[in-house]
């Protein structure tokens, strides 16, 4: 008897812990479904049904259970003032929070450690100047110093220290709006940058920079430049783009080895005469300014090569533009013109020429001898083959007039006497004031004189009207032999 109730308690705790290890499988099941539930189906005896609810399960073919959704983690309260959303671990330490706004996604520890460290959010682009700076004038033999995009309101105090070794010098893309005095001691700087401040001036000690080759000042509030600016005689480059310069100093004149020279976007009304001396110039770029003349004798800038005067106010170019036989390119558009110098066919090496949205009707007939790859005169007001008008004119009269043969004798010998007040009669100022050249000798006229157009190809592809004038149509032989004399 006592074995039977032996063996029926060990069957029954034989029967409790087989089904108390059911439960406990049961119950990994459950949390393993919990792990995987929305990144994995289930995979061999476990199948979801698609008409139960969610956190419905079937196990196998037999063991049906509910599983329970995730619940949502519960944040702890916010220990900063602004939204976590704009929050992101520093990006060297991994422990404190980055700023939003530091370029290299650094804490304020990390970012003020870093030693090239230029970031506007932390304040470090003053820190970095003053130490590299610093560590120039230690060395005292840094060929070059650069603490350009720093957001420097000022210069480091003792920037005029660095050394006259130091050769080149950039404090662009920054946002000074003086220079301190002291950067003229930099005596052997052959490069300074000073583009993209907001300097109103320039003091006058950059003038005792001997070595100086290059100026870089634009975008700028720049109203003037120092009247010492010829003290530079070594400059080669000079760009004040994008100021307010209103005039130049005649002291440029003494620049006399500068080769580009960068005056766009300015307010400029006139060039002074002095500029005409700039004889080693290649590249002048003077548009969108309000030019309305150029000086006469223009044509001294014999090794120019490319001019840009577009945007300007120009109504006519001096005769002597003909004589800048260096030109390439030149860009006249956005003017006012009517008529391009009658001499321009001199300019032998002139391959690119833009005269859109002026006001010329024809052209002159020198610009058959132009071998122009490039050529643009939209929107302008030029006649047609088919249009009609009258393309030839030849004077009344046999002879010029006693006034006419005096006031082309007064041009031709450059007595300029007469724009004195009251030195010669007004109708004879008057008549002075405008003239044109003869298409074959060049010589000036007034108002006798014969013309004819005809279209002509201009290069390879460009169908012109061009004009010629003929000063002496009473003999036309004198001008082809007046030509021959000055060839």
């Amino acid at each position: 008897m006592a074995i039977l109730i032996g063996g029926s308690t060990l069957v029954a705790v034989a029967i409790s812990l087989s089904f108390l290890a059911l439960f406990q499988i049961v119950n990994i099941k459950n949390k393993v479904l919990q792990l995987f539930k929305g990144h994995h189906k289930a995979r061999r005896g476990l199948r979801r049904s698609k008409k139960q609810k969610k956190g419905t399960a079937i196990v196998g073919s037999y063991f049906f259970f509910t599983v329970a959704p995730l619940e949502e983690p519960i944040l702890p309260e916010p220990l900063h003032p602004y939204d976590l959303s704009l929050l992101r671990p520093c990006q060297r330490c991994h422990r404190l929070d980055a700023k939003r706004q530091c370029k290299y996604n650094y804490c304020a520890s990390c970012c003020k450690g870093k030693h090239d460290s230029v970031c506007k959010a932390h304040g470090t682009g003053y820190e970095y100047a003053v130490r590299t700076v610093n560590e120039a004038v230690s060395y005292g033999k840094y060929p070059e110093v650069d603490i350009s995009y720093c957001n420097l309101k000022k210069c480091p105090p003792n920037i005029g220290s660095i050394g006259t070794f130091t050769a080149s010098l950039n404090l662009s893309n920054n946002r000074l709006s003086f220079v301190p005095e002291d950067i003229g001691s930099l005596s052997g700087l052959e490069e300074l940058f000073l583009q993209y401040n907001h300097l109103a001036m320039i003091p006058s000690s950059i003038c005792h920079l001997s070595f100086l080759r290059e100026l870089d000042l634009k975008n700028n509030n720049l109203t003037s430049l120092p009247n010492e600016i010829g003290s530079l005689s070594l400059l080669n480059i000079l760009c004040v783009t994008n100021n307010r310069i209103s005039s130049l100093p005649s002291s440029i004149g003494k620049l006399r080895n500068l080769e580009e020279l960068t005056l766009h976007s300015n307010e400029l009304a006139h060039l002074p005469s002095e500029i005409c001396l700039l004889k080693d110039l290649k590249l002048l770029y003077c548009g969108d300014n309000k030019l309305q003349s150029l000086p006469d004798q223009f044509g001294k800038l014999v090794k120019l090569e490319e001019l840009d005067f577009s945007g300007c106010e120009l109504v006519k170019l001096p005769e002597s533009f003909s004589n800048c036989k260096s030109l390439i390119r030149v860009w006249l558009c956005n003017n006012r013109l009517v008529q391009l110098p009658v001499q321009i066919g001199n300019l032998v090496n002139l391959k690119e020429l833009h005269v859109r949205k002026n006001k010329i009707r024809m052209f002159p007939m020198s610009m058959r001898s132009l071998t122009l790859y490039t050529f643009t005169a939209q929107e302008n007001p030029i006649i047609k083959e088919n249009q009609r008008v009258k393309l030839s004119d030849s004077p009344t009269d046999s002879f010029p007039s006693l006034l006419e043969l005096s006031a082309r004798a007064i041009i031709r010998t450059q007595i300029n006497e007469w724009k004195n007040e009251g030195a010669v009669p007004t109708h004879l100022a008057d008549m002075l004031s405008h003239y044109d050249t003869c298409s074959t000798c060049g010589r000036p006229f007034f108002k006798f004189f014969s013309y004819h157009v005809a279209f002509h190809l201009v290069g390879v592809y460009y169908k012109l009207p061009l004009y010629e004038y003929c000063c002496s149509p009473h003999n036309p032989i004198s001008c082809s032999v007046r030509k021959h004399q000055l060839d």
